[in-house]
């Protein structure tokens, strides 16, 4: 077996463990760093009550100041790849230049959509998936990461002038 498909069978082997969320009782937002606006949040995980070098879970949300468009939210499992991630909100388009075979390959997919690993790499598939509320995709995304005992999710207090 080469390297890439080891890697690709270690990821895999990763997203089926059970995690649980080993962060606070509430996610822990704080505002985004750099030029991005909004907030963000990384959180630990444990699998067997151990935490693995690298594996946590990470989020980022920005509200629309537009009016036009959903709330933008995405969430990622890391550990050393985006091994799951969902996207929604924002113009967010993707185009999954990996995923042969896969229903979705080569081709341009809005929001909300779901990343997955493929036969050919962990990064880069995405399908979409059905618009729901921001507190049901991230319980969907925690199914596709297999992480349990997650907090609900809360969005953070977004403070906005007087008009």
């Amino acid at each position: 077996m080469d390297a890439v498909r080891q890697d690709i069978a270690r990821a895999r082997q990763i997203v089926a463990q059970p995690k649980q969320w080993a962060g606070p009782d509430a996610v822990p937002w704080r505002a985004a760093l750099a030029k991005r606006k909004g907030f963000e949040f990384t959180a630990a995980l444990t699998i067997d009550a151990i935490q693995p070098e690298g594996l946590f879970v990470k989020g980022y949300f920005k509200a629309d100041g537009i009016g036009r468009v959903r709330d933008k939210l995405s969430l990622s499992l890391v550990h050393g790849a985006r091994l799951v991630g969902l996207d929604e909100g924002g113009m967010n388009m993707h185009r999954s230049h990996v995923g042969v075979g896969r229903p979705y390959h080569g081709l341009r997919v809005g929001v909300p959509h779901l990343h997955t690993i493929s036969d050919d790499a962990i990064e880069g598939y995405a399908e979409p998936i059905e618009v729901a509320p921001l507190e049901e995709l991230w319980e969907l995304f925690l199914r596709h990461a297999n992480i349990i005992l997650a907090p609900k999710l809360s969005l953070p207090v977004i403070q906005r002038p007087l008009l």
